[in-house]
């Protein structure tokens, strides 16, 4: 009696379904992506890197100040350089509109941002919470920061 070799396919399939997996957890989502983007830009900005974190826009965002207004204003914001920062779970949007008359973004992700501001002793510690947007930028494949104006 001859020994029958067992079938290649018993051997294929765990292999494609464990590459299947590894492949899964390497890739990251669209959530991880967006939030992602925000702790980029929000470490940047920590470092006063406003340069950095203006190309972190979405080129919607750029077409309401120049990076030299941007920055100009946001290193005379009180205590941007020394803030913690804290991001929610990201929350899928769709039709998002960042201002009344602005074309809908067919989906974006809402991230709450709280900073935690180490005031001086004449304004005190505070705290500043803002909803922050990201979306695919569809020219370059980024995630990208917008706020809203509505």
């Amino acid at each position: 009696m001859k020994k029958r070799k067992p079938s290649p396919i018993l051997f294929i399939i765990p292999v494609a379904l464990l590459i299947g997996v590894v492949l899964l957890l390497l890739i990251p989502t669209e959530s991880q992506k967006a939030t992602k983007a925000i702790d980029s830009f929000y470490t940047y900005e920590q470092d006063t890197q406003y340069s950095s974190s203006y190309e972190l826009f979405h080129p919607k965002m750029k077409e309401r100040f120049t990076r030299e207004h941007y920055m100009q204003t946001r290193g005379n914001f009180i205590g941007t350089n020394s803030f913690t920062y804290q991001i929610s779970k990201p929350k899928k949007v769709r039709d998002w509109q960042m201002s009344a008359d602005a074309e809908p973004f067919e989906e974006v992700y809402k991230v709450t941002v709280t900073k935690e501001i180490q005031g001086d002793s004449t304004n005190g510690n505070y705290q500043i919470k803002q909803d922050v947007y990201v979306a695919e930028n569809l020219e370059t494949g980024d995630w990208e920061l917008l706020w809203g104006f509505n």
